[in-house]
């Protein structure tokens, strides 16, 4: 048997955490008189799965949901295997990409603006995908990767085209409320609301703000030229101020 405190430091779950799971039926324990808690290994077990479900991405609720229809655990451990390995490819290709970002910057090699997207397609991220979610709703979300189907490249090649332009602009000092850098802002717009979903401005300027408060946008968007980021998101939030 294990105590609480065991238990924390044996999976890295804190202690408040576990209390958490007793009071919401996820993981209940045995109590003696005292209402001390107590763990065995059946109970580590099951932790170990809800672990599992949580790396996957799932609720819970919907975790709870799974435990109570008693699925067999390696089905849980083959999920998490897959997923693993899916993170694995995801991240070479990234440090590839940032590889040959550095001897370009070093002036070592030319990248293609395609080239500087790879591993950084968001919606192959199930977890930006759920945070993604969280901020814009479930529905506009799954309606947008249902109507980006089959034109991801397509609208990547697009977007890529968007910022290297504003890059360019930005290189040769030109305002962001100059009318051709609010040309290539309308483009974007358009591309949003071609490929993605409905997006009305105000949502828009949310999207140009979280391109300089998510360091993964900044780092990503600024591989077309330093300052990309900051600089197309004050013309994203021109442009919605004054549509």
């Amino acid at each position: 048997m294990y105590s609480i405190k065991e238990v924390a430091e044996i999976s890295g779950v804190s202690v408040r955490t576990l209390h958490y799971y007793d009071e919401i039926g996820l993981l209940i324990p045995n109590k003696n008189d005292k209402g001390y808690r107590s763990y065995d290994d059946k109970d580590l077990e099951r932790l170990q799965i809800i672990l599992s479900y949580k790396f996957l991405g799932f609720k819970l609720s919907k975790i709870k949901e799974f435990l109570a229809l008693g699925m067999p655990s390696i089905v849980i451990l083959e999920q998490q295997l897959t997923s693993l390995k899916e993170e694995k490819n995801k991240l070479l290709t990234i440090i590839d990409t940032l590889e040959k970002t550095i001897k370009v910057q070093k002036g070592e090699l030319h990248m293609s603006s395609e080239d500087k997207f790879k591993g950084f397609n968001w919606e192959n991220s199930a977890c930006f995908k759920q945070e993604a979610a969280e901020k814009f709703g479930e529905k506009v979300i799954e309606n947008s990767f249902q109507r980006m189907q089959g034109h991801e490249e397509e609208m990547v090649s697009q977007m890529n085209t968007v910022f290297q332009s504003l890059a360019d602009h930005l290189k040769n000092n030109v305002p962001f409320k100059d009318s051709q850098v609010q040309a290539q802002i309308h483009v974007l717009y358009e591309i949003i609301n071609t490929y993605s979903f409905d997006c009305s401005l105000s949502v828009f300027a949310a999207i140009g703000k979280g391109y300089v408060a998510d360091q993964r946008f900044t780092q990503n968007i600024d591989q077309f030229g330093p300052g990309t980021a900051q600089y197309a998101c004050d013309a994203i939030q021109y442009y919605a101020e004054h549509r």
